[in-house]
């Protein structure tokens, strides 16, 4: 019987008889064990040993980057339509927009309930699919519309501004997406 590394030639690793080998290779390793069988045939068999190696020393995390937009509440006064143009809200309507702790965004978007992951990162936001409830809202007139494309909006910013009381979101060629108003 011979147990070796594989590649390795089997020869100069002969075992005799009843016998155990404790290895404890440096790499996770294959090896083989060929067995010579009293009627001349013979028997392989491959182990692999897997080595894992210790987590390299922990380096120190950067400070959490600074979210300006965390805890804050905000009215939107208008949004791009998708088609080129920056649109007030329908009278009677409001969008509330509410950036809570963790990366979540949430509100309304004049007729359905809206939440959100966002992201910030220096002045770059990546807001995620929205999920809405599925209310149909027949008034005031286009408020369904609306909904619609404030959401698409909303999701198109990469960018945004705080300037005192005025946010403003932009997408990533440069187009207003959103501006809206704290609340205090």
């Amino acid at each position: 019987m011979w147990v070796y590394p594989r590649g390795a030639s089997y020869e100069n690793f002969p075992q005799v008889g009843e016998s155990s080998q404790q290895v404890c290779p440096p790499i996770t390793t294959t090896f083989e064990m060929r067995v010579l069988q009293l009627d001349g045939s013979t028997v392989f068999r491959e182990v692999t040993i897997s080595v894992a190696l210790p987590p390299p020393a922990a380096t120190p995390l950067p400070p959490p980057a600074q979210d300006p937009l965390s805890g804050t509440r905000w009215e939107v006064v208008n949004y791009n339509n998708g088609s080129g143009g920056v649109v007030s809200l329908i009278d009677g309507t409001r969008i509330p927009l509410d950036f809570g702790a963790g990366g979540q965004l949430s509100g309304n978007g004049g007729c359905n309930d809206f939440s959100a992951a966002y992201q910030v990162n220096g002045d770059g936001i990546t807001i995620g699919r929205p999920s809405v409830t599925s209310m149909f809202c027949a008034e005031p007139e286009g408020v369904m519309d609306q909904e619609t494309k404030f959401l698409a909006a909303l999701q198109s910013a990469a960018t945004f501004r705080i300037d005192g009381n005025t946010l403003e979101m932009r997408t990533a060629a440069g187009a207003l997406a959103v501006t809206a108003t704290r609340v205090p």
